[in-house]
């Protein structure tokens, strides 16, 4: 990852929700590798920006007279429904509480996140990056996140191939001539095309992660789809568990210790001292009055030795080398 200026000017950025700029965006937003190419439609499906698929090579004429040929607008991949408790999620029944797209030029994945609120108070979100292979030319690929940020409930997703869609003028240029279940998750659907009579193929494979869930496919001829249908669970905060365990005997709090010697021990020997002495430290012995050869000040010494012998616990670590 490069510097986050350097990457930010590689980016193309819409915060809006305009209708009215959707096949603006379109054409801007658009993926491709060569060979084939997607437009940059939203992934929700816009009323005024029609999806577009289109692969190098694959024209064909109108049904009128002198009509000449024009690049055909394939079936759409990007055929994704979601429904959330019932509810269909789409910007027109719901409030937007965040929009974002961005194109990154350098690595050319477009990036969507949409966040909506229904009518109910649930808000679900739903991230999106798209990008055309290069390492395999007749590949599209569309990663999707979807979160329930605070429900809990069942979701379905229905991801297929749309051979409905038509060219910007109304004309649809093919006919089907076979859809059905490709595999336990993906659909097939073959299209042939009226006047140049091509023979164009579209599959699509769907792979669901971190969840359990089921799928069914729902056989269609111009309308292929597989419906997911699995429980969403909001993301838990971090905060203690419930019931709350069971609360440990309080131990007996320590003294404060008497000098800065006494802290250096109950750091290195806390877990193996139990006692502690008194703040004036242990009672000084009467010397015997028959040994009178030593001073005052050099029994002070000795009590403060003994001292320090006494606040070792047996088996702690650094015995006088602290005191």
């Amino acid at each position: 990852m490069g510097r986050p200026d350097r990457e930010a000017a590689w980016c193309l950025v819409r915060e809006d929700r305009d209708e009215r700029r959707d096949r603006h965006y379109g054409s801007a937003f658009a993926v491709a590798n060569g060979l084939v190419g997607v437009r940059g439609t939203p992934i929700e499906r816009s009323a005024t920006a029609p999806p577009g698929t289109y692969a190098a090579g694959v024209y064909d004429c109108g049904p009128e007279p002198g009509a000449v040929p024009e690049l055909v607008c394939l079936p759409d991949w990007l055929d994704i429904a979601l429904v959330v408790e019932g509810a269909r999620w789409h910007p027109s029944e719901a409030e937007v509480l965040e929009c974002r797209r961005t194109l990154d030029l350098r690595r050319a994945v477009l990036h969507e996140r949409l966040r909506l609120r229904d009518g109910a108070g649930r808000v679900t979100a739903v991230e999106a990056w798209r990008l055309a292979s290069l390492a395999d030319r007749h590949a599209l690929l569309l990663r999707i996140r979807i979160t329930a940020e605070n429900h809990d409930g069942w979701l379905e997703l229905d991801t297929g191939l749309d051979g409905t869609v038509r060219n910007l003028g109304g004309t649809i240029h093919y006919d089907p001539i076979a859809a059905e279940p490709l595999g336990a998750a993906g659909c097939l659907l073959a299209v042939r095309m009226r006047a140049s009579g091509l023979l164009v193929a579209e599959a699509a494979a769907c792979r669901l992660a971190g969840v359990r869930g089921e799928a069914a496919f729902h056989a269609d001829r111009h309308h292929p789809l597989v419906r997911w249908r699995w429980r969403a669970r909001a993301p838990r905060s971090r905060r203690s568990p419930w019931p709350p365990p069971a609360r440990a005997r309080p131990r007996r709090p320590w003294p404060r210790s008497p000098s800065s010697s006494g802290s250096r021990a109950s750091a290195g020997t806390a877990s193996s001292t139990r006692s502690w002495p008194s703040s004036r430290g242990p009672a000084r012995r009467a010397r015997p009055s028959g040994s009178g050869s030593r001073s005052p000040r050099s029994a002070s010494r000795s009590g403060r030795r003994s001292s320090a012998g006494a606040w070792s616990a047996p088996g702690a670590t650094g015995g006088r080398g602290w005191a």
